[in-house]
C-alpha cells in the first residue's frame, strides 16, 4: 500500500509538479522516513544450510528514492526557469 502511494506521488511530481510545490514541507519528511530500513519488514528465510535475508520493504524504499530524485530534478528545473526570466 505504501509503495502505491509513493508511486502516485512520483507520478504527480512528474506530471503536475506545481500542485506539490506548496506541500513539500509536509511531503519531504514522510519521504525521508520511507527511506529508512525497517527491521520489522526484514525476515530470514532458511535455504538448506544457508540463511537468506528478505527485505519486504525494499520496493517501497526504492520508490521513495525515485520520488526524491524526481523532486530534485523538478526543483532544478524550477531554478533554471526562474533564472531565465
Amino acid at each position: 500500500m505504501r509503495q502505491l502511494a509513493l508511486s502516485v506521488l512520483n507520478a504527480a511530481a512528474r506530471t503536475k509538479p506545481h500542485l506539490l510545490r506548496d506541500h513539500l514541507h509536509t511531503l519531504l519528511p514522510v519521504l525521508y522516513r520511507e527511506t529508512v530500513i525497517k527491521p520489522e519488514l526484514v525476515r530470514v528465510v532458511q535455504m538448506g544450510p544457508w540463511q537468506h535475508k528478505v527485505d519486504d520493504g525494499l520496493e517501497a524504499r526504492k520508490t521513495a528514492y525515485e520520488t526524491l530524485y524526481t523532486l530534485v530534478c523538478v526543483a532544478h528545473l524550477w531554478v533554471v526557469m526562474i533564472r531565465a526570466c
